[in-house]
């Protein structure tokens, strides 16, 4: 999932994001060139961050 700037998650740490509510689950953040696989809770999201999650398809698509 890309991170779009009208995002209701940008600049939220995943602990607060509301994924873990909705039963999804981030493996991983692409930012930029940089992977980061397993991220902690508190990594916070950001505008252009690729989301790679694992879940129910349409609670993924209610964050699009």
């Amino acid at each position: 999932m890309l991170v779009r700037k009208e995002s209701k998650v940008v600049g939220l740490p995943l602990s607060q994001s509301g994924f873990k509510e909705r039963d999804l689950i981030v493996l991983s953040v692409e930012r930029d060139e940089e992977l980061i696989p397993v991220p902690k809770a508190t990594t916070t999201i950001r505008v252009g961050d690729r989301l790679i999650c694992y879940g129910n398809l349409e609670n993924i698509e209610s964050f699009v």
